[in-house]
């Protein structure tokens, strides 16, 4: 908790030190002798009290150092330029900026820090939590607009309190906001002393379950959350996004709370209300498919302008995620796989999902570094590919956008959805950079229309492919 917190209303009561039994310095002294100067003379404690806006129509100084205090560098009491009321604001970015200098430059290493004050220019060091907020369910929905807007503010790594920090929660505010929190850029359990366990444990397996197939959820999808976070880092953008962002002519603008995308290709559809059996998700004219099975939920119409509503169930078992025809995204089912934490996630294979649009047409990027070095993007220690894909065409392309020869990341095959036309495609070739082909063989799934195609444990590296052409054995 990164402020100046004392848990008095302004200055705390003055306790007087025996200098005799404590060396406290002479500095220390002077800072003392001048604020108490400083009461008798032009300190007015109550100076900013009555201000013509007040943030929760709280006074400023609540819980808090006086605004009226003078920071250590003051020597001219007559001069403001550090008065807390005009400087407060920057202890957060400069706790961020020395705490961030130290693990980078002291110990070289790339640090994770999470703030709950923030100010312009703390997200060069540090991410960003939205503060206390109340188990409540109308806390729970308010939430999505507080991700939005600090997209806005360009800090995208940011997230809520999961299950809310104030008062008692119930068990199913918590499994649903498991359900929502996992899909928040930054997701993690907060709550305050005194009040129930909130732990996922610390409920029925319900909870349990809702919790672990979301935060599953996540992990499948996390170097998407990764490349997008790089993009949105390198161009400027926003990772969390409402409808109308990505679709502005259309009707979306009306369905800002209730679902969100991230980036342009997913699509979050949480329950967000109490005993609550359905979700009702509007999807803009475009394909879009179930993420998690392939299903197609919607379809792209030329007759229509603008898209419509599809009524999904509201299940504890996992959340509602759509995926976009026009789509490619790296993939790790986690379902299928064992994980204890996101760094395992670097060392197991990852498969590459296509979703074509209505066109047959997707495109994908990809962005890898170790993880560890401390700035890649200014170093170029990281690579960054472009995928591309043609369903009249058979045919998969990856342009290089950067390459630094070190990148490291197993490639286990493709899953493309939406492909009826394809029933008996059960093979393709993989040609890699250096021209060495690969086989790829796998099956159709007709319930769900997808088609699986994998390689070979270990023996393709994502950086090496340079075209797959579906339909075609080397």
């Amino acid at each position: 908790m990164n402020e100046p917190v004392s848990f008095c209303h302004g200055e705390c009561p003055y306790k007087k030190i025996d200098e005799d039994s404590i060396n406290i310095g002479e500095d220390i002294l002077d800072i003392r002798e001048n604020t108490l100067q400083g009461l008798d003379g032009p300190h007015d404690p109550h100076e900013f009290d009555n201000l013509p806006y007040i943030p929760g129509k709280c006074r400023l100084n609540e819980h808090t150092l006086s605004m009226t205090g003078y920071h250590h560098q003051t020597s001219n009491f007559e001069d403001l330029t550090l008065k807390e009321y005009n400087v407060r604001s920057l202890w957060n970015v400069f706790q961020g900026k020395v705490t961030n200098e130290f693990f980078t430059g002291t110990i070289g290493k790339r640090p994770f820090i999470m703030s709950k004050g923030n100010f312009p220019g703390s997200q060069l060091y540090s991410g960003k939590w939205l503060g206390e907020n109340y188990s409540t369910w109308e806390y729970m929905r308010h939430s999505i607009v507080g991700v939005y807007n600090f997209q806005l503010f360009a800090m995208p790594f940011v997230g809520a309190d999961i299950c809310g920090y104030h008062n008692n929660t119930s068990e199913e505010l918590c499994a649903r906001w498991y359900q929502l929190g996992a899909f928040y850029p930054f997701s993690f359990n907060h709550n305050v002393n005194g009040t129930i366990a909130q732990e996922p444990f610390a409920f029925s397996e319900r909870t349990l379950t809702a919790a672990r197939n979301a935060l599953k959820q996540k992990y499948s999808i996390l170097q998407y959350y990764y490349t997008k976070l790089f993009e949105v880092t390198l161009n400027g953008g926003t990772l969390v996004r409402p409808l109308f962002f990505e679709f502005p002519e259309d009707e979306a603008y009306k369905r800002t709370n209730d679902m969100f995308l991230i980036g342009s290709s997913l699509l979050v559809v949480p329950a967000l209300f109490p005993n609550q059996k359905k979700v009702a998700a509007y999807c803009p004219n475009e394909d879009w498919f179930n993420l998690r099975t392939g299903h197609q939920v919607y379809s792209y119409d030329s007759s229509h302008a603008y898209g419509g509503e599809v009524t999904l169930p509201a299940e504890f078992d996992y959340t509602n995620v759509l995926v976009r025809g026009g789509s490619i995204m790296p993939y790790q089912d986690i379902l299928e796989l064992m994980v204890d934490c996101t760094w395992t996630l670097r060392f197991l294979p990852v498969e590459m999902l296509i979703v074509p649009d209505h066109g047959g047409k997707a495109t994908g990027t990809l962005f890898v570094d170790d993880m560890n070095v401390v700035n890649p993007i200014r170093s170029g220690q990281y690579f960054y590919i472009e995928m591309s894909f043609a369903m009249d065409k058979k045919k998969l392309e990856i342009k290089m956008l950067h390459d630094n020869k070190e990148g490291v990341m197993r490639f286990s095959g493709v899953t493309i959805y939406g492909t009826e036309k394809w029933k008996g495609v059960t093979n393709a070739c993989l040609t890699k950079e250096n021209g060495k082909k690969v086989e790829m063989s796998g099956s159709y799934h007709h319930a769900s229309k997808v088609l699986r195609l994998l390689v070979k444990p270990n023996t393709v590296n994502w950086k090496d492919i340079r075209t797959i052409e579906f339909d075609y054995k080397c």
